[in-house]
């Protein structure tokens, strides 16, 4: 379900989008800035980069919507 929303864009970043959103909610659930991300995941700027972009297109609070509907 969530490489669905995603994997939709058509830019070719280099990097897998389900690390990026691993990024993110590591970000969120920890309470870490993006700094501080392990070195497990992508570069904390790709990282913010990606995140930032999905905030701003709505990516982000769609996904969390849908999510949310899905549990409820």
């Amino acid at each position: 379900m969530i490489e669905a929303y995603v994997c939709r864009s058509t830019w070719k970043p280099g990097y897998c989008h389900r690390v990026m959103l691993d990024a993110v909610r590591y970000v969120v659930d920890n309470g870490v800035k993006w700094v501080n991300l392990p070195c497990d995941f992508p570069p904390y700027r790709r990282g913010h980069a990606f995140a930032r972009r999905w905030q701003v297109t709505g990516l982000l609070a769609e996904l969390h919507d849908r999510l949310r509907d899905k549990v409820r």
